[in-house]
């Protein structure tokens, strides 16, 4: 996978050749495997699109909802198929609660309340970290190595310290236990 930051849009609707003068442009001189991959590209699959954010105020207008990235894509961190599929089973629990029968705006309601934080966490993206996961820079390659060098050496000592400091905001989520309609 190749990734770079750009403020440049509609990247991804330029057809194939264009996409691949602006990667072996990105990646001229960076040496390493670049060469190679580089030059693979002519006849290589490849897939080219941007990575986003999805905020909106509300996810659902009358009986129509959204979930999933459609409603809050978190970008590029990984936790959007954990909140998808959180979403789906509260979207599905509140519509369906035996105990706490609602009608569907209420329902819809709840979801949303219920989904919300865990969503704002998740989007919590500082720039900086971006910027560190993409460095434009030798000398910015070379801290995230060290960084990233330092992080494989402790994790080894502080695992499970270091793996609850990083753990994704998906995980925090305390999934109700909704009954079955009967």
């Amino acid at each position: 996978m190749l990734a770079f930051l750009s403020d440049v849009r509609g990247l991804g609707e330029l057809d194939r050749d264009a996409q691949i003068t602006v990667l072996r442009r990105t990646y001229a001189d960076v040496g390493w495997q670049a060469p190679r991959v580089l030059a693979a590209l002519d006849t290589a699959s490849m897939y080219f699109d941007a990575v986003a954010q999805v905020r909106l105020p509300r996810w659902s207008t009358g009986r129509t909802v959204l979930l999933g990235d459609a409603a809050w894509a978190t970008g590029p961190f990984g936790t959007g198929t954990t909140l998808a599929l959180v979403g789906a089973y509260i979207l599905a629990g509140e519509l369906g609660d035996a105990d706490h029968p609602v009608d569907v705006t209420t329902a819809l309601a709840r979801y949303e309340e219920r989904m919300r934080p865990f969503v704002a966490q998740a989007q919590d993206v500082k720039p900086a970290a971006l910027r560190a996961m993409n460095p434009r820079s030798g000398a910015g390659l070379a801290v995230q190595r060290r960084v990233l060098g330092l992080a494989g050496a402790l994790s080894s000592v502080f695992g499970g310290v270091l793996e609850k400091l990083g753990s994704r905001p998906a995980e925090a989520v305390e999934l109700p236990d909704y009954r079955a309609v009967a």
